[in-house]
């Protein structure tokens, strides 16, 4: 019953809303007097901008970044593009079967391989009948991995110490593997003693913590973070436990995830019956003209990559599509041609955009930034592309799924908006298609930053203000 009475205030409310003016409604919030916003909603069937606040004005936005990286990249590379990892040797194959030289793992960013999430978790049994096939019995040499196709800045300069070594900003690498995630179980011994780490997962036998959690009574596990660099195996845990659960679940990232292949890789052959004579190794080669090409490992398509990064608003996936635009006129992908190539791309197609702060593919950054006419006018482009459909089925319907499962419930608008949200402890951003109750389709994006209350409250002002317009 009070939900009921809380929907029909909701939607009357709304409808009042619409008939004055939604944005000045909005805006006379308190809590958003001092919030740096940015909107606009643009009426796609007329073609004309109903509603707008300092649509120019570029400011923080979170994971909605995640709509410029996806549609660029189905932009440059199209929906069935498909990453390669090739496995090549720069050795010869004696008749005895012994490969004299190394196997490579050749990365091209692939951020699938063994995904727990979105990649065939089985491939390294196929890698290793392709060995066999070629009659390799032993290598006489290692496994290495080779990340020479992104440069070696792994973490972004300008995300935040406090980020660093969580799950959520991994390191960047040419070989992604297991979502370069580590899940690793705890154990509490007691409110006001220290918590012990009990199991790793993938294994990674180098890994060393250290471990400064305890437990202090009833608190969420929330308060746990892992922190780190890229290529160090040492974790930081800091924060305090729960004691309710006498196990506790954290994930960080994985400090070197080509090593870990190639070392899993290693192991896979040996139990195979291929023996290989030295550990796994990681490097960037130069030169791989001399190399044979023993096999070649495709990941699904672009098209199902990137409807999997909007849906769960996944970082590390982001990242791995923004370095592969990276890769476009140039031999090794980096971050700075990654945003050049973006803004290039979009400068002659969206206006605005060259003014916007792009540092990263993910929103991650808090230095980020866009403004809602750039991001209103690449989602009106998109729906002239080739890819529209795609582009569209990749951000998940409001009230319905993904990370905007609860946005806009309940409304007129639940599941008539495809939407990719942006949310930090300080920023609310949603940016999309909605079709109103009137058959008229929009293209929105709403931009909140340093508003005067928590951003939940936002979002229901948010939600306000586009039942409001979107009528």
């Amino acid at each position: 019953m009070i939900r009921k009475f809380c929907l029909t205030t909701f939607l009357l409310i709304a409808c009042l809303i619409s008939a004055q003016n939604a944005v000045e409604h909005f805006m006379a919030n308190p809590e958003l007097k001092h919030a740096n916003i940015s909107l606009m909603v643009k009426d796609l069937t007329t073609n004309k901008v109903v509603a707008s606040y300092r649509p120019d004005a570029i400011t923080p936005c979170a994971s909605v970044m995640k709509v410029i990286t996806t549609a660029t990249a189905l932009e440059l590379f199209g929906a069935d593009y498909r990453y390669k990892t090739l496995i090549e040797t720069d050795g010869e194959i004696d008749a005895a079967g012994v490969l004299h030289g190394n196997v490579y793992i050749k990365g091209s960013g692939d951020p699938s391989l063994g995904s727990q999430q979105l990649g065939n978790t089985a491939f390294l049994n196929t890698w290793c009948r392709k060995l066999k096939e070629k009659g390799i019995k032993k290598i006489d040499g290692a496994v290495i991995a080779d990340i020479s196709a992104f440069d070696d800045e792994y973490i972004n300069p300008f995300w935040i110490w406090e980020d660093i070594g969580n799950y959520y900003a991994p390191g960047v690498f040419a070989i992604a593997y297991c979502d370069n995630r580590m899940n690793i179980t705890l154990v509490a011994n007691g409110e006001g003693k220290p918590v012990t780490v009990e199991k790793v997962s993938p294994q990674i036998d180098s890994i060393r913590f250290e471990n400064n959690i305890t437990c202090t009574g009833q608190l969420p596990t929330t308060d746990i973070f892992v922190r780190g660099l890229p290529l160090s195996n040492t974790r930081y845990l800091s924060g305090n436990a729960s004691t309710s659960s006498s196990r506790l679940s954290i994930s960080g990232d994985i400090p070197n995830p080509a090593l870990l292949l190639a070392s899993d890789f290693t192991k896979a052959l040996k139990t195979t019956g291929i023996t290989v004579s030295k550990p796994a190794a990681y490097t960037q080669i130069a030169d791989t003209s001399k190399h044979e090409v023993l096999h070649t490992h495709s990941s699904m398509p672009l098209s199902d990559i990137i409807t999997y990064t909007n849906f769960r608003s996944d970082n590390m996936y982001a990242e791995h599509i923004f370095r592969l635009i990276g890769t476009k006129g140039v031999k090794t992908s980096s971050r700075k041609n990654a945003s050049d190539v973006i803004n290039n791309y979009w400068r002659s197609r969206v206006a605005g955009m060259q003014y916007n702060k792009i540092v990263d593919g993910s929103g991650l950054s808090p230095i980020d930034r866009l403004s809602a006419v750039s991001l209103v006018d690449l989602l009106a482009y998109m729906t002239n592309s080739r890819y529209k459909e795609t582009f569209l089925n990749s951000l998940p319907q409001a009230g319905v799924e993904g990370t905007v499962r609860g946005f806009l419930r309940d409304t007129p608008l639940q599941g008539k908006a495809h939407i990719k949200s942006g949310t930090t402890s300080h920023i609310k951003s949603y940016a999309g298609y909605a079709q109103g109750p009137s058959g008229h389709k929009y293209a929105f994006a709403v931009l909140v930053a340093d508003p005067a209350c928590r951003v939940k409250y936002v979002q229901d002002m948010i939600e306000l203000l586009l039942t409001g317009v979107c009528k």
